[in-house]
């Protein structure tokens, strides 16, 4: 397994791929109601994992680009900027821009979560509803009375709590219910999930396709804890659950800002978010009973999918009819070699940069060391 600056470029294209495709199936009713939650699940899975882990394998094939990816490096290898007589070349002044950016997204996302962490150990506490959630959970669990949004949610990694809307009154089967649904957010490490996908749209701060599955993620959690609570109710207990959500989006409209990882009850989703998550609440039964194995299928071919993002990376590829005229083994830089790529092609290194080269028994490349990936 190796790491290149390629296989990380191909990271990305696989992950806005993944993304538009969780969009799609998440715009479809018929697609969850037909095959179930499971397939958002693993796609969600599987775009978090080939995005971290950007790599090559041995079965990995090399895909080169003749005209699109050399053009755009020789474009990036220009000069941009001078200072103090040294050039910085486009390439350097984007990722200073990249890096700098991303430093600030995340300073800003801890200063915001240790501020909200803060004002959320302040608040009250409400006696009555941990009492409610002793009896749910079976655990000591802290529930506050906030001010710093109109709907519940919970926030901490470790430890949650629980905060209510200050002012607002909730009947116990209502109270219950936020309860439950806020109690299953921390019992399915949604937090955890959540901030993982606010580190990548930090790190990826210029790319709007990682807030688009940022997107994608907190609404199919949602649906998750959703249908967590609901297999433990009635049906009467489930048709006051999707009514309950429905009021708490009402109020919810103009909730105020959360940190990330924590989870609002409702104020978090679109209003065509909402309403497919609603409906797809309200026939949780037909869900439940339509999508097992389809969803095992689709889940699969999911996999499948997944596995085959990484039978390929897209490299500039370098003719040797072009290059062995234009330079010779005298001329290339002191360290340079060639890398057997175990399909029949190799990749030339000069300074850090890489090529394909399909032909090594024309010079310069006859003359230069092979290493094996």
């Amino acid at each position: 397994m190796t790491l290149t600056v390629y296989s990380f470029l191909t990271s990305i294209l696989w992950l806005g791929l993944f993304s538009v495709l969780m969009m799609a199936l998440r715009r479809k009713d018929s697609f969850v109601l037909s095959f179930g939650l499971l397939p958002m699940l693993c796609l969600l899975v599987a775009t978090l994992l080939r995005i971290f882990l950007p790599l090559e394998f041995p079965f990995t094939r090399v895909i080169g680009s003749t005209v699109f990816m050399p053009a755009t490096l020789d474009a990036l290898q220009r000069p941009a900027v001078w200072i103090g007589g040294e050039s910085l070349s486009l390439s350097q002044l984007l990722m200073i821009v990249w890096m700098g950016g991303a430093v600030i997204q995340v300073l800003r996302s801890m200063w915001n979560a240790v501020r909200f962490q803060r004002t959320v150990l302040r608040y009250p506490r409400d006696l009555y509803a941990e009492k409610l959630v002793r009896e749910i959970t079976g655990r000591n669990v802290s529930v506050v009375k906030g001010s710093a949004g109109r709907t519940p949610y919970v926030v901490g990694l470790t430890k949650p709590v629980i905060v209510l809307p200050y002012g607002r009154y909730y009947p116990d089967k209502s109270l219950r219910f936020i309860l439950m649904h806020e109690w299953q957010h921390f019992c399915n490490r949604d937090s955890w999930c959540k901030l993982l996908v606010q580190l990548l749209c930090c790190v990826f701060w210029w790319n709007p396709l990682a807030y688009l599955l940022q997107e994608q993620v907190i609404e199919t959690l949602e649906q998750r804890c959703d249908f967590c609570v609901l297999a433990r109710l009635t049906a009467g207990e489930r048709r006051r659950y999707v009514q309950m959500l429905l009021g708490e989006k009402r109020m919810g409209r103009k909730e105020s800002r959360t940190a990330a990882g924590s989870s609002p009850l409702a104020a978090g989703d679109s209003k065509n978010a909402f309403v497919t998550r609603l409906r797809l609440d309200a026939q949780y039964e037909k869900v439940q009973s339509r999508g097992k194995a389809g969803g095992i299928i689709v889940s699969i071919l999911i996999g499948l999918l997944f596995v085959f993002s990484y039978t390929m990376v897209f490299q500039p590829y370098i003719d040797p009819t072009d290059t062995a005229g234009l330079i010779s083994s005298t001329e290339l830089p002191i360290g340079s070699y060639l890398i057997d790529n175990e399909d029949g092609t190799y990749s030339i290194c000069i300074d850090g940069e890489y090529g394909i080269i399909d032909d090594i028994t024309v010079e310069p490349f006859a003359s230069m060391p092979i290493v094996r990936k």
